[in-house]
């Protein structure tokens, strides 16, 4: 996946994050951990899928 990619999405997190933190002062660190969990764990799959690894999943 192009780094472009993964720049575009640490962006769309930032916002979100902020705009959290605002509306409940604290909760935005969490909406970072969250969204960046969520971010890895999605890419790191397709990359596998993608590379046929031992552990892709048939789709």
């Amino acid at each position: 996946m192009p780094l472009w990619v993964h720049a575009v999405v640490a962006f769309a997190i930032a916002p979100v994050a902020f705009g959290v933190a605002h509306i409940m002062p604290g909760a935005g660190m969490m909406a970072v951990v969250l969204g960046t969990t969520l971010w890895t764990v999605w890419s790191v799959g397709r990359a596998r899928r993608r590379a046929g690894g031992a552990s892709a999943r048939p789709d």
